[in-house]
């Protein structure tokens, strides 16, 4: 009941040392999303004949491993079911020969266009097929963790390649704006094992983000990144663990 698709890693989705980047990863999961939403009746066309749209909220990945330009991702993702206001979907990665290489978990809210408020989710999942798969990951996402001791790293300004058809600035953007605030040591010496990002309020075209960071443990492995806004309001939050 699980919907597969298979994502051959082009060399601009890899990095500089030929892996397949995570905004990649986050791309392909967000791309079997929406397929798998219009197959099940819920997808863009059908949400906007009734005036909903979705957000993604949050999202957590943890990476076992990675696999590198000219090979292969096999996404697999299915409805988890509803907490609250949230819609819940899951994801597994396979390499080429079908070898676990990494899970996610997803939370969705629908939006309505007429308030740009949430509504309830079985709005639109009432009569989708229930899934009896095994949670990727069983948690629901909660708050991230934050920290009062922040350094600046840098400030961006929204422009065309980061607005999406919804007239804001794409959920993998915030994903691209923090892995180019760490510094290129950490990449060579590291990698992702674990990302969770959380959504707080949209940017739309020439918004100006102030990114910071700050570590949320003794480990200095596990950091914190936050974008603010001009109004000083949270934009998203991150808490990404490197192995």
């Amino acid at each position: 009941m699980s919907y597969k698709e298979t994502y051959p890693i082009r060399s601009y989705e890899a990095d500089f040392k030929n892996t397949v980047k995570i905004s990649s990863i986050f791309n392909y999961m967000q791309e079997s999303a929406s397929v798998h939403a219009a197959n099940l009746g819920f997808g863009y066309e059908q949400m906007q004949k009734a005036e909903l749209f979705w957000v993604l909220s949050r999202a957590k990945i943890i990476m076992k491993d990675y696999v590198k330009a000219g090979e292969s991702i096999i996404v697999e993702t299915w409805p988890k079911g509803i907490s609250k206001l949230f819609a819940l979907r899951d994801f597994r990665l396979y390499d080429a020969n079908h070898r676990e290489i990494g899970i996610a978990t997803t939370s969705w809210l629908v939006m309505s266009k007429k308030t740009l408020r949430p509504v309830r989710p079985e709005i639109v999942l009432e009569n989708i097929p229930t899934f009896e798969i095994a949670p990727a990951i069983p948690e629901v996402l909660e708050k991230i963790t934050e920290t009062e001791v922040l350094s600046p790293v840098k400030e961006i300004t929204t422009g065309y390649n980061d607005i999406d058809i919804n007239q804001h600035v794409n959920n993998v953007k915030y994903i691209e704006f923090v892995l180019d605030s760490f510094p290129e040591k950490l990449f060579l010496e590291k990698k992702i094992g674990s990302l969770q990002i959380n959504f707080l309020k949209e940017s739309k075209f020439g918004d100006r983000i102030k990114i910071a960071e700050g570590l949320i443990s003794k480990n200095p492995y596990i950091t914190y990144i936050e974008g603010v806004d001009e109004d000083n309001a949270r934009v998203f939050q991150v808490c990404t663990e490197w192995i």
